[in-house]
């Protein structure tokens, strides 16, 4: 309130950032806000366009430590996904922010009969990752629902491990994170779904 005593609400120094960044705070009274670039991948320089206050989706979101678990979609085009990774047995996206996630939704080999086996892979930086699923072993096809212990995410691989065709690969088609139905199936909400990749 005074520009001398400072109150640190969010800290993202040991994550990977990128894009349009929405940060939440609880309520609180503030007059000044200071932003400290840590650290750039690219370059020395830390700029920033514009700082916009919006509280229309609060009640979607739940806030830890300054840490935000959305209960929107966040993997979508519209919040600056970036597709990092498309190879025939690998798919890695990037998040624009960090993201407490504890569930994810797949599309796999949307209308085809082929089955998969898949792993994913979850990372804050892009070099130590840890593996919340592993269905090597299953035959995988059509919506994969994905519920793991609520953990920091900004980076999400899937990895093909075998398919039922041996000329064939792992299609991911559709992914929400986190996932927009319940264990039962049933929507959350109508939220629009990301098609990351079509038909090869």
């Amino acid at each position: 309130m005074d520009r001398h005593n400072w109150l640190r609400v969010i800290d993202h120094s040991n994550y990977h950032c990128r894009s349009i960044q929405r940060l939440w705070i609880n309520r609180r009274f503030v007059r000044y806000i200071r932003i400290i670039g840590t650290n750039n991948t690219s370059n020395k320089t830390f700029n920033f366009l514009k700082v916009m206050y919006n509280t229309d989706k609060l009640h979607l979101v739940e806030i830890k430590n300054g840490l935000v678990a959305p209960k929107y979609n966040v993997a979508l085009p519209s919040m600056d996904l970036a597709v990092n990774k498309r190879q025939p047995d690998c798919l890695q996206v990037q998040l624009a922010q960090p993201y407490v996630l504890s569930s994810m939704r797949l599309l796999l080999n949307d209308g085809e009969s082929r089955t998969s086996g898949y792993i994913v892979h979850v990372s804050v930086n892009d070099e130590d990752w840890d593996m919340i699923v592993d269905k090597s072993n299953k035959s995988a096809r059509s919506w994969q629902l994905l519920n793991f212990d609520p953990r920091m995410i900004v980076y999400i691989r899937v990895t093909a491990v075998r398919t039922s065709k041996k000329d064939e690969f792992l299609r991911c088609v559709n992914l929400e994170a986190p996932a927009q139905v319940d264990s039962n199936g049933t929507p959350k909400q109508s939220w629009s779904i990301l098609r990351l990749l079509g038909r090869s």
